[in-house]
């Protein structure tokens, strides 16, 4: 159920990020607005065309942030550095670390090749 716990009904109550972003993809708040969401910030530049006329960046791991994560996951620092490395070393998956979400889904399927 991804129904949030407090409705956000209009643009002035202080509401969680959450609950905002909930209101705003399913067109309740701010109704007739368009809002684009994606985990390929290197590609915004691809939006140049498009009229837009606010918009915000939230921004995910930025240089070491993501080794760091891998760091304090992994309570074997050997783990942790091979799988960062391991990371590291493929394109796509580094450009996917950016996102927080990401380093999760990477440390969860990835951690116990590197702990046998």
């Amino acid at each position: 159920d991804t129904e949030p716990q407090h409705k956000c009904p209009v643009p002035e109550f202080r509401c969680k990020v959450s609950d905002i972003v909930y209101g705003l993809i399913q067109r309740k708040l701010l109704p007739g607005c368009s809002v684009l969401v994606t985990t390929r910030p290197t590609a915004l530049h691809l939006l140049e065309q498009a009229k837009i006329n606010v918009w915000a960046e939230i921004m995910g791991f930025v240089g070491e942030e993501q080794k760091e994560y891998f760091t304090r996951y992994f309570e074997d620092q050997t783990v942790a550095t091979a799988v960062f490395k391991h990371v590291k070393e493929n394109e796509i998956l580094y450009t996917m670390s950016y996102n927080p979400s990401y380093c999760w889904i990477l440390v969860l399927t990835l951690g116990p090749f590197f702990t046998q």
